[in-house]
């Protein structure tokens, strides 16, 4: 399921940096990243 999770945020992530670049979508995707590490 993380797998899954991490595979979907990734896509996201690189759509995102594609699509509409700027730091609020950067900082929104690392975010994303830190909580779902964290648990």
């Amino acid at each position: 399921m993380i797998s899954c999770y991490m595979g979907a945020l990734h896509l996201w992530f690189l759509r995102c940096i594609l699509w509409r670049p700027d730091i609020l979508c950067l900082s929104l995707g690392f975010f994303l990243g830190d909580v779902n590490i964290n648990g």
